[in-house]
């Protein structure tokens, strides 16, 4: 690589004065084809020959950032994601979780841009007693930006909403619309093997680990060096935005994306987990909830979004109608089979139907779940945790459902289902 790098940097100057620089965009156009090609495949066959396992797609990153391409900033070369600082202590959760983000849509060919760590942080820190407030010095739990990506509340340009270091949050996020809409946020087993794997397929998986008995440190890892054992990992807290960790360190709490589409405006988000899980309901037979919505005219249900920790397990999702007083239809007879499926992964995921439905007015998504392979039958739920989430009780919202006893109202006691209906106009 370094004697790669050499012979760049002789060819540099020649080079430059091939390119016309597009004002405004920081694009560079290659007037003379066949030296770029020459320089290229040098660079390209240098890369593919590291120890570094970052992207699949590295080739097509070096040549978009041909110019950039010093041995000091040979990771940000091959990934395409720029490093980032976050100056004081505590929003490394945030740094981490958007830098996995921005290597899923990196590695997929869908965006190049910064995403905003502080509409995150916005988001986390809410002042009217419901959601969560969380300073941006103090830190939190991964399950905070779990909850502001699912819910579909971000990401947001870093243009829009520019990091700052002050603790002060602005009402900005209300006004910006997000660029994506994620879909599946896997959690990712924290062996050596697995997180390879899930580096290799998403671009990158977001890792805490504990840096002292009373603190930790959340990062993002975007490859691996197994000629010295180490993880290769973009760190906000690192002065050159980079940092490495060895395979032999505890993580916890390891997530990646896998799945990101463009937002759509003519898509609405039902839920009652706005603000993520904290829990899960749990049995070793089968288990099913609902969550009650007030459906919109004019919408067709596309798809529905859960979070289970039951991986392999068989799943099925109704259409439970909703009777005068509020209450579900109990009789099994009545609802209408939208899908049967597997759940995917452990985490957020969701079910594209297969019947899709016109819903108008008042009606209930319920999912029906099996245990699996001696582990229990899982769905996530929200409530109120005493550690920065609040979630006030709401009857007529979220059910459980018992049978010849009919549904239960857990919303009554402030619990809420992990169960989400997209609709489409």
């Amino acid at each position: 690589v370094n004697i790669t790098l050499k012979i760049y940097s002789q060819f540099r100057n020649i080079i430059l004065l091939k390119l016309i620089i597009a004002q405004g965009k920081g694009m560079m156009i290659m007037k003379t084809k066949k030296i770029v090609t020459i320089i290229t495949s040098l660079i390209v066959s240098a890369a593919l020959s590291s120890t570094f396992a970052v992207f699949n797609n590295c080739n097509n990153k070096v040549q978009k950032v041909f110019g950039m391409c010093d041995s000091e900033q040979s990771i940000e070369v091959r990934n395409g994601l720029k490093p980032k600082r976050q100056l004081i202590n505590g929003p490394c959760w945030a740094f981490s979780a958007i830098a996995a983000l921005e290597a899923y849509l990196v590695k997929h060919n869908m965006y190049t841009g910064s995403l905003s760590e502080k509409a995150l942080l916005n988001w986390a820190h809410r002042s009217d007693g419901v959601g969560w407030n969380v300073s941006i010095k103090n830190g939190a739990s991964r399950q905070v930006s779990d909850a502001y990506f699912t819910s579909g509340a971000g990401p947001v340009s870093e243009t829009e909403v520019p990091y700052n270091v002050n603790d002060a949050f602005y009402d900005q996020n209300s006004r910006v619309t997000p660029l994506f809409s994620v879909r599946g946020l896997k959690t990712v087993d924290s062996n050596v093997e697995s997180i390879k794997e899930a580096v290799s397929k998403f671009g990158g998986v977001t890792v805490g680990y504990d840096v002292s008995k009373n603190s930790s440190h959340g990062v993002c890892i975007i490859g691996w060096d197994d000629k010295h054992g180490q993880w290769i990992v973009k760190d906000s807290s690192a002065d050159s935005g980079y940092s490495r960790l060895p395979y032999n360190t505890k993580l916890f709490s390891c997530r990646a994306f896998t799945d990101v589409r463009k937002f759509d405006k003519n898509e609405t988000i039902y839920q009652h987990d706005t603000f993520g899980i904290v829990g899960s309901f749990e049995n070793t037979r089968s288990i099913t909830y609902a969550n009650a919505f007030d459906f919109k005219s004019g919408e067709t249900l596309d798809s529905v979004m859960m979070y289970s920790d039951s991986v392999g397990a068989d799943y099925n999702i109704y259409y439970v109608p909703v009777l005068e007083d509020g209450t579900l239809n109990s009789s099994k007879s009545s609802w209408t089979h939208l899908k049967s499926g597997k759940v995917p992964f452990n985490g957020y995921f969701t079910a594209e139907l297969n019947n899709k439905l016109h819903v108008a007015g008042k009606g209930a998504i319920a999912v029906e779940i099996s245990p699996c392979k001696g582990k229990k039958a899982s769905l996530g739920f929200s409530k109120s945790n005493g550690k920065g989430l609040t979630v006030p009780a709401e009857k007529g919202k979220s059910f459980s459902y018992g049978g010849s006893k009919g549904f239960v109202d857990q919303g009554r006691e402030g619990i809420m289902c992990a169960i989400k209906a997209i609709t489409k106009k």
